[in-house]
């Protein structure tokens, strides 16, 4: 049997981490915002999340994720 190889291409290199937060947000929770200089993303595992970056809200639900450019003004919402 012969196999093709795939070339893969370099989309995005992460070359730092500042820090890593995982969280479990209750019903009710609400967060007022922020925006900073470096990348952030938020990724789903359960449940639903609304995300608002620059007036703009997105529904995000299981094994979905977000990016947050530099200096990007965001929110946080349970669903």
């Amino acid at each position: 049997m012969n196999f093709t190889p795939t070339v893969l291409t370099e989309d995005f290199k992460i070359d730092q981490l500042f820090t890593v937060h995982y969280f479990e947000f209750s019903k009710n929770y609400s967060f007022q915002g922020e925006s900073h200089p470096f990348w952030e993303f938020v990724y789903v595992d359960k449940g639903e999340v609304n995300a608002v970056r620059d007036g703009e809200q997105i529904c995000l639900t299981k094994g979905q994720i977000i990016f947050h450019k530099p200096n990007e003004f965001h929110t946080l919402m349970a669903n």
